[in-house]
């Protein structure tokens, strides 16, 4: 490849491939004018022997051509070595995004779609070359950098030789230093300490007289035969330094050297041992560890609850539109008509991919939860035998609850939710059989313990376990359990999403607790989720009625920018008697009421509108008349703080996808309120 430098950037060689007579002149009149040697060839064969020839600086190539198109071109470069690092933009009129990503696959560094601006395809070109330029500095500096570390390779041999130099000249009493903060002790070849500093006599609460003569390791380890890994025996063994990092019996951890000392005739004297409790080290870099593990995980599923909260809007409105045509469907088919079955699959399959919503949502913890005490107790025995009729025969279900309240604040459904996919989890991991624990206790966390778990504030807690019996887990995919759509089932099975523990994880920090797991291959798994408990007794939940289908004569307006989900709720609610308006923005919500305030009764208003948001748009309504009827009706799933701002201003809301009887049923309760 043709080098380049500051100077020659402008001159570089550029070949354009076009089919195109016209686009071949006018680029190559382009180019010229700015200095570069311009290549011109009408077919990519032609090309592809010039390149071979003499490689350019950069090519414009264009896709659609007779005979091999440009991607064939591009993917033969790229599979040669001498060939592979030419910087390739494809110039073309296909502008779709799959042409471009074809483009981008095979390996062009960028894409220019016809008709282009001149100015654009020099600038684009000058990037390239630039960058093209850079990369080469960059193998240059590379080379001097490999240069360099060979002489200061060199110059540590010579180091490494002028310190045993010094070592033989000071001998023995040189190399112990009496001040050092470290264990320091020199011994022979039988392990016997002739010499040690302060520092390792206090280590073992001896004197240093009491320790001389006497064998190093039946100090610090085993009087019987010298340390696991000692680096002392191997420097005997290989006459130079050597290292090792040694766990004593009480449990400290030490950094050791075995350092070798000559005399003047080169002959190996003695070790000169050199040791470093670095115990509290050790435990700040593992509890670091596990702290940056933690926010890691914490920051990616923020990241991802971010982005669940913001595709759920569309998705429920997708959701929404199947349904409620489906619904409508249903209503004249009676059961067991043709196509009542299919309509109903439909719903089914509609009210799933809602479900899979809100797994969604609440592993991004952005599900709305109403929590309320409840007795985790009572629900895990509740639930305990639902899942024990869905149980092998081989896996065997045991109860160990805690005695006493076990009271804590939580939204039953997702109690459940999550006690299932543990339960499933764990007898999925049995499939031979085994033994599945369900258990719960109250436990204390202290400062500590939350010091070492991120986000978790110290108090009481009730904890549920969940332990099998089963495979276990290796540490590697211990570490990803909790992220979304891993999974250890084959690719391609159709049990399980990937999302069941990371849910678990979303609705555990929902609720202000945390979950935790302990794994080893062949040893089982225990999950253990701790709930924060409370004293507040138990409120049993109350008997929701029936929906009832809603008739009435007012006028409602409808504030719905998906136009599908619009003319869906205006036939159901005109199927039911009302008269509808339908506004697909904020701003023209705003202007019809403006005009048309006295007859309207209601609007129903979804909370992401163009042009002006929901909240917006309330606020403006409440301006114009304090007292006006709003039913909010979103996809979203809204935040606290915005439920907290709005829900005394509107009333009532309504999470889509919802069936045509529950929105008549709001908009029943809504014009019947006399808020």
């Amino acid at each position: 490849m043709n080098r380049l430098d500051h100077k020659s950037l402008s001159k570089s060689n550029i070949m354009v491939v076009d089919d195109t007579i016209e686009n071949l002149k006018l680029l190559l009149e382009l180019l010229s004018k700015e200095g570069y040697q311009v290549r011109t060839a009408s077919d990519a064969k032609l090309a592809l022997r010039s390149v071979e020839a003499e490689p350019p600086a950069l090519i414009l190539l264009d896709v659609k051509m007779p005979g091999m198109d440009g991607l064939e071109m591009c993917r033969r470069l790229k599979e040669d070595d001498k060939t592979r690092a030419i910087p390739i933009i494809f110039i073309s009129a296909l502008g779709d995004e799959t042409d471009k990503v074809k483009g981008f696959h095979v390996g062009g560094v960028d894409y220019i779609t016809k008709p282009f601006s001149p100015d654009e395809v020099l600038a684009r070109i000058r990037t390239h070359l630039t960058l093209e330029l850079t990369r080469l500095d960059l193998e240059c500096r590379t080379a001097e950098l490999e240069t360099k570390n060979e002489t200061l390779a060199r110059e540590i041999e010579e180091r490494k030789m002028a310190e045993k130099a010094l070592r033989e000249s000071e001998a023995q009493k040189k190399a112990i230093l009496d001040g050092i903060t470290s264990n320091i002790a020199f011994v022979n070849k039988d392990l016997e300490i002739i010499w040690l500093n302060k520092t390792a006599a206090d280590s073992t609460g001896k004197t240093p007289t009491e320790m001389r003569g006497r064998k190093c390791h039946s100090f610090w380890a085993d009087p019987d035969k010298p340390c696991e890994g000692c680096p002392t025996l191997r420097a005997f063994d290989t006459k130079k330094s050597e290292m090792a990092t040694i766990v004593s019996p009480d449990g400290r951890v030490w950094d050791e050297k075995g350092e070798p000392v000559f005399d003047e005739a080169g002959n190996l004297i003695g070790i000169v041992e050199i040791a470093e409790d670095i115990t509290d080290r050790v435990r700040e870099e593992k509890e670091n560890e596990m702290l940056k593990a933690q926010l890691f995980q914490s920051q990616k599923l923020e990241a991802l609850g971010t982005l669940v909260g913001g595709i759920a809007h569309d998705f429920n409105n997708m959701l929404q539109i199947i349904i409620g045509y489906a619904d409508f469907l249903l209503i004249d088919k009676a059961t067991g008509a043709p196509g009542h079955k299919a309509l109903q699959t439909i719903i089914d399959a509609g009210q799933g991919g809602a479900e899979l919503v809100k797994k969604l949502l609440a592993f991004g913890q952005q599900a709305q939860v109403i929590p309320r005490p409840i007795d985790l107790n009572e629900q895990i025995r509740s639930l305990a035998t639902l899942i024990s009729r869905t149980l092998p025969n081989v896996v065997q279900l045991d109860l160990d609850l805690v005695e006493g309240p076990t009271t804590i604040r939580a939204e039953r459904g997702q109690i459940e939710q999550l006690f299932m996919n543990l339960a499933i989890n764990a007898s999925e991991a049995m499939p031979n059989g085994g033994r599945l624990k369900i258990s719960t206790k109250t436990v204390s966390l202290n400062d500590e313990y939350c010091r070492r778990h991120n986000g978790v504030k110290p108090g009481s807690y009730v904890m549920l376990m969940v332990s099998d019996t089963g495979r276990g887990m290796d540490k590697e995919t211990l570490a990803r359990i909790f992220d979304p759509f891993f999974s250890t089932k084959q690719r391609g099975s159709t049990r399980g999403t990937g999302l069941g523990l990371s849910v678990v994880q979303g609705i555990a920090q929902q609720h202000g607790g945390h979950v935790t797991c302990e794994s080893e291959p062949g040893k089982g798994t225990e999950f253990k989720v701790r709930f924060p408990s409370i004293e507040t007794s138990v409120v049993s939940a109350k008997t929701i009625p029936p929906k009832v289908q809603s008739a009435g004569t007012e006028t409602v307006l409808v504030v719905e920018d998906n136009i599908p989900v619009a003319e869906l709720e205006r036939k159901a609610l005109k199927s039911a008697g009302y008269n509808v308006i339908l506004a697909n923005n904020g701003k023209d919500a705003l202007d019809i009421y403006r005009t048309r305030k006295e007859e309207i009764s209601l609007l129903i208003l979804d909370l992401l509108l163009p042009k002006m948001l929901g909240r917006d748009c309330l606020m403006e309504l409440l301006k114009i008349d304090p007292s006006v009827k709003v039913l909010i009706a979103s996809g979203y799933a809204p935040e606290d703080q915005l439920h907290r701002e709005i829900s005394s201003l509107v009333k009532g809301f309504i999470q889509k996808p919802f069936g045509m009887a529950e929105l008549l049923e709001a908009v029943k309760n809504a014009l019947g309120d006399g808020r």
